[in-house]
C-alpha cells in the first residue's frame, strides 16, 4: 500500500485537529500493513520546534515523533522529502525514525538527456531533436524547468499550427533561467556536507 501524503492532507481548522489527523493516518497505515507513507514538503509537517511558537505546531512534531517511534516494526516505510531540510526538527532525523538522509543534487547532463526525452514522448516533432544539446544547454535546470520548457515549446507550436522543433526548444531555453539559483546551490552544498556529517 502506497500513500502520497501533502501539507494540506493534514491541515486542520481545529486545534489539535491536525494531532488527530495523524494519528488517524497512521492507524490506516498500521490496518493496511505493509504501508509506504511519502511525505511531501516535509519541513511544513515537522518544522524545527525550538523555532517555532506555536503550542499546536509544537504538538504535531510531538505526534510525528511518537508515531515515528520504530513503526518499522508494524511494517510502515517512511519516505520524506524536502528542499529545505534544514528546517526538519532535529528529532525526527534520528535513527529509528528516519534511518538515511540522501541528498539528490540537480540532474546531471545525462539525467537532463533523459528529462527531455520523456516529455518529448509522443509530441508531434519537426525533425530531429538533439537531446544531447539541449542538455549541455540545460545546466542547473531541474526536471520542472525542463518541463516548463518543453510544454511551452508545445503551446507555442500549437498556436502557430507547426510541429515542435529543435530551434523552438532552443528558443525557449534561452529566455528562461533555471529555477535553482547559484546561491541556493551553494546553500544545498553546505546542507549536503552538514548532513552527511550527523550520517
Amino acid at each position: 500500500n502506497y500513500v502520497f501524503v501533502k501539507s494540506s492532507d493534514l491541515a486542520s481548522i481545529y486545534v489539535h485537529g491536525s494531532q488527530e489527523k495523524i494519528g488517524a493516518l497512521f492507524d490506516e497505515a498500521r490496518k493496511s500493513a505493509p504501508t509506504i507513507l511519502n511525505f511531501d514538503e516535509f519541513e511544513a509537517l515537522v518544522p524545527n520546534r525550538s523555532k517555532i511558537n506555536n503550542t499546536s505546531e509544537s504538538g504535531e512534531v510531538n505526534e510525528f515523533l511518537s508515531q515515528m517511534n520504530n513503526c518499522g516494526k508494524d511494517r510502515i516505510f517512511i519516505i520524506a522529502s524536502s528542499n529545505r531540510p534544514d528546517l526538519i526538527d532535529p528529532a525526527i532525523l534520528r535513527k529509528g525514525r528516519i534511518d538515511k538522509v540522501i541528498f539528490i543534487p540537480v540532474p546531471d547532463k545525462e539525467a537532463r538527456q533523459g528529462i527531455f526525452e520523456i516529455h518529448m514522448k509522443g509530441r508531434p516533432v519537426s525533425g530531429n531533436i538533439n537531446y544531447v544539446r539541449l542538455a549541455e544547454m540545460t545546466e542547473n535546470f531541474v526536471a520542472s524547468d525542463i518541463a516548463y520548457i518543453v510544454n511551452d515549446a508545445a503551446t507555442r507550436a500549437f498556436e502557430d499550427d507547426v510541429e515542435i522543433s529543435q530551434s523552438l526548444l532552443e528558443e525557449v531555453i534561452k529566455e528562461n533561467n533555471p529555477s535553482v539559483s547559484p546561491n541556493d546551490l551553494k546553500s544545498y552544498e553546505a546542507m549536503r556536507k552538514k548532513m552527511e556529517a550527523l550520517a
